[in-house]
């Protein structure tokens, strides 16, 4: 999606997230910068998967 339709869903994802909850697949940091929490895999060594997480709290990155 291009930035005015990807601005267009992460404001009915706020809009909605009142009362729903929601997972989202995406490689889009516009999507990611709206997330209150992330999931994600990464590997840090050759063969290796970590599973990692971050929560936003008041500006604050809290790594879980």
């Amino acid at each position: 999606m291009d930035d005015a339709n990807i601005s267009r869903f992460t404001g009915l994802l706020t809009e909605y997230s009142k009362n729903t909850q929601f997972i989202v697949i995406t490689h889009s940091k516009l999507t990611m910068e709206k997330a209150d929490v992330l999931y994600g895999v990464t590997m840090e060594e050759a063969g290796v998967s970590r599973i990692i997480s971050a929560k936003f709290r008041d500006d604050k990155v809290v790594t879980v």
